[in-house]
């Protein structure tokens, strides 16, 4: 996906880290970045009839000191298609399956800059052509 056309929703109560967060994207390009600084915010923001995002990054103690269920967020977010939540060191990043309304999910220890820079650059698919029209498919790391 372009990164010009890509439309963030960035959730913090801290207006350091929204500020920290939004700069980054865009010194990836993109500047399509909503920041917000509350449950409730979120909450309106990531519901099914608003517009769509296409990535959501929440520091994840904005929803839990909110008194709300985790997984019932998850769910009620479902539409958009990719979130990651932040707590600490750990940052949790669930996407939906290509292939239905399956979540995946991983847990893993590392620094935001890090993890935002390499979800923008994700494997690139380049096309190899054969003889007789035939291509082939081959994932290239940046």
């Amino acid at each position: 996906m372009n990164t010009r056309r890509l439309r963030v929703l960035v959730a913090d109560a801290g207006f350091a880290r929204r500020l920290h967060i939004e700069r980054m994207f865009n010194a990836l390009g993109c500047y399509g970045v909503l920041p917000v600084e509350s449950f409730a915010e979120l909450q309106i923001l990531g519901c099914s009839f608003t517009p769509y995002f296409d990535v959501l990054i929440a520091n994840e103690n904005l929803i839990v000191d909110a008194g709300s269920d985790f997984t019932a967020f998850c769910a009620a977010t479902s539409h958009i298609g990719c979130r990651v939540f932040y707590g600490g060191e750990s940052i949790r990043c669930i996407s939906n399956s290509f292939s239905g309304d399956r979540l995946h999910a991983s847990l893993f220890n590392a620094r935001i800059e890090r993890e935002l820079s390499s979800f923008f650059n994700p494997p690139e698919v380049v096309l190899h052509s054969h003889g007789a029209g035939l291509a082939q498919r081959v994932l290239c790391q940046p």
